[in-house]
């Protein structure tokens, strides 16, 4: 356990671990167990073929290839793509990172490189085992959690009651963004944030979906930051840097991660 993140002074939703920690422990960032597929010639052809028009949809089949159980049932017995695209959006892309750091042996490749902003020397390679992931904390369920909207950012008959948010599944956060803007960081996380939002009323028995066609035109972009900040401290999400120590200076170089959202 690395760091523990506290939900507005109360007990700790949420803990930070590392890629590392939960591959030892067969861990998933909601609380599940995962078992992947061996790292075969076999098993990698099947990621490298999959495709499909819909970008949502091929990542879930490329997850599927390596995927063998989650929580001991086996995931091509139970649905096969349909249970991935069920499955907490950060369970579907923490278990590709799984696959590729199982597959490299933890390393990845920077290309040409990045200069460490330190010394200039080009980093090439870097570990991927340190990569923060934070998790449900250890008896804590991924459910709803209170968010403070801000006033006048939703629409008035939303007025009696509690916003709350909750992790989406992967169809609910991936299935509506346009194939342009599939590598956009900013619009990933709108979506995710709209797909996240609930709301629930007073006397209603639980809390009930808020449309995204609702939140695009009726809701203000400081309420999505608000949800958005909300996502960030209470449920579990795959953190968009990772720190990497220059080979030639030591220093420690904060380095953006781009496939944490992938």
């Amino acid at each position: 356990m690395v760091d523990e993140t506290d939900n507005q002074g109360g007990e700790a939703l949420v803990v930070t671990r590392t890629l590392q920690e939960l591959l030892d422990e067969g861990r998933l960032p909601s609380g599940g167990t995962f078992t992947l597929m061996p790292d075969t010639v076999g098993t990698g052809l099947a990621v490298a073929e999959a495709a499909d028009s819909a970008q949502w949809r091929e990542k879930a089949l490329q997850v599927l290839a390596v995927v063998d159980k989650i929580d001991g049932e086996s995931v091509r017995d139970n649905g096969g793509v349909d249970f991935i695209r069920s499955l907490p959006d950060t369970d579907v892309s923490f278990l590709a990172l799984a696959w590729s750091c199982q597959s490299t042996g933890g390393s990845l490749s920077l290309g040409e490189g990045a200069p460490c902003p330190y010394c200039a020397h080009k980093i090439k390679k870097f570990s991927m085992s340190g990569l923060g992931v934070v998790c449900a904390a250890p008896g804590k369920s991924s459910g709803f959690v209170p968010v403070e909207m801000p006033e006048g950012c939703a629409p008035a008959r939303f007025k009696d009651g509690q916003f709350m948010v909750k992790m989406p599944t992967w169809f609910d956060a991936r299935s509506n963004i346009p194939e342009v803007s599939y590598d956009k960081f900013e619009v990933l996380h709108i979506h995710r944030a709209m797909a996240a939002l609930y709301f629930q009323g007073k006397g209603e028995p639980a809390p009930r979906k808020i449309m995204s066609t609702e939140i695009k035109t009726k809701f203000k972009l400081p309420a999505i930051r608000a949800v958005m900040k909300t996502l960030r401290e209470s449920t579990p999400h795959i953190l968009d840097a990772i720190s990497i120590e220059c080979p030639s200076c030591k220093q420690e170089v904060e380095t953006p991660f781009e496939q944490a959202m992938g």
